[in-house]
């Protein structure tokens, strides 16, 4: 009889003792939970003392919900941008309009794009369509070069073509030329945070976080391995997919690449693309098959085309020291006038001998970059 109590005592005290086993692993798991989160908070709390994030105002877009293109830029919109003022025109594009088709001295060019026309992050003389609308002028004979920045951020190939039609044509261009991005080929609707009200919680918080853009920006492998181990596919990975022979984003792209052709076929007017890559280390660069698919099409539809990346690879470019901060992988200024002085010499030897340009307007040949006085345009 008094065993009892014994057994029931004796079997008690391992009880205790696992339970407080699994509390106290509890309470480790919850130490290091709360460790790692105080520590991404300190982090998060000193990038953004040491390197704050540009900031965003005002509205910069309209979402037109029945409309194919989706959404356009305000016409007559102020707003900062990544850090930088924008002025969008009365016409719906950023910059100074473009004069009225009155003054035959006047080479008007078009370009086309999304937001690596734009200028995400730099001012209103930033943004390559400017810059090279200043080449034109200062290579040219007797005339000068006006631009009109078509750029609208995160457009793909189909709303190019559609912004083409609306607006680039009825601007009666000399030559246009498409800035094509590798996210391009993406479906339409990618959605712009902070050019549109409400973005929403967890929108806000991914894109707003300074810890998860800087791991995002400076430990991009770091960033791939963990999208990997938990099942995630790469932003890499993910462009990649768009130009799969048979997918739809890629047969899109393509009829939109044709469209595009077609139409300044019809209006007789010159077209160059320009494929802008992402601003990184361009001696392994990770979508060259993407851009070797547009080369390809590009090629079969006999349209001029310059692959940037590999030129740069070649010459050893680094696209990291041009990013306007380090969230942010859009090009400076600087990134802007390398571009120009890339594509400056292409148009005038690619497109120039073969239109009317050679005769309407003459170019006097090469002259010395504003970036690299030697005129080699060698960066490293």
């Amino acid at each position: 009889m008094t065993e009892q109590p014994r057994d029931s005592a004796a079997e008690e005290a391992p009880s205790k003792k696992q339970r407080n086993k699994r509390l106290g692993c509890l309470l480790n798991l919850g130490l290091i939970a709360l460790s790692l989160v105080l520590g991404i908070l300190l982090c998060e709390g000193i990038l953004r003392v040491l390197y704050p994030m540009k900031g965003n105002q005002g509205k910069l877009l309209e979402d037109l919900p029945d409309d194919p293109i989706q959404y356009q830029l305000i016409p007559g919109a102020e707003a900062v941008y990544y850090g930088a003022k924008v002025h969008v025109n009365e016409d719906g594009y950023r910059g100074e309009p473009l004069p009225d088709a009155t003054d035959e001295n006047v080479l008007r060019l078009v370009v086309l794009g999304d937001s690596m026309t734009f200028g995400n992050g730099v001012g209103e003389r930033d943004p390559y369509p400017v810059r090279l609308a200043q080449w034109l002028s200062g290579h040219a004979e007797g005339w000068e070069a006006r631009s009109a920045n078509l750029g609208v951020p995160s457009y793909n190939t189909e709303q190019v073509a559609i912004q083409l039609e609306r607006k680039g044509l009825p601007l009666h261009p000399d030559l246009v030329v498409y800035g094509f991005f590798v996210n391009d080929a993406a479906p339409k609707g990618t959605a712009i945070y902070w050019s549109r009200p409400d973005p929403g919680l967890i929108q806000s918080l991914s894109e707003g976080s300074y810890f998860l853009r800087f791991l995002q920006s400076q430990v991009p492998q770091l960033v791939t391995a963990t999208r990997k181990s938990l099942g995630i596919r790469a932003r890499s990975e993910g462009y990649i997919e768009y130009y799969r022979e048979g997918t739809e984003s890629w047969r899109n792209c393509r009829d939109s690449l044709e469209r595009i052709r077609n139409a300044c076929r019809e209006a007789d007017v010159p077209l160059a693309v320009v494929l802008i890559p992402f601003w990184v280390d361009f001696k392994n660069y990770p979508w060259a098959d993407c851009h070797q698919a547009v080369r390809e099409e590009l090629n079969n539809l006999e349209v001029p085309v310059i692959d940037l990346a590999k030129i740069w690879g070649e010459k050893g470019v680094n696209g990291r020291k041009y990013w306007i901060d380090i969230h942010q992988s859009h090009p400076t200024g600087e990134g802007y006038q390398l571009l120009t002085d890339t594509v400056g010499p292409f148009l005038e030897r690619e497109v120039w001998p073969n239109s009317p340009l050679s005769t309407e307007f003459p170019l006097v040949g090469e002259k010395k970059s504003e970036l690299d006085p030697s005129g080699k345009n060698d960066q490293n």
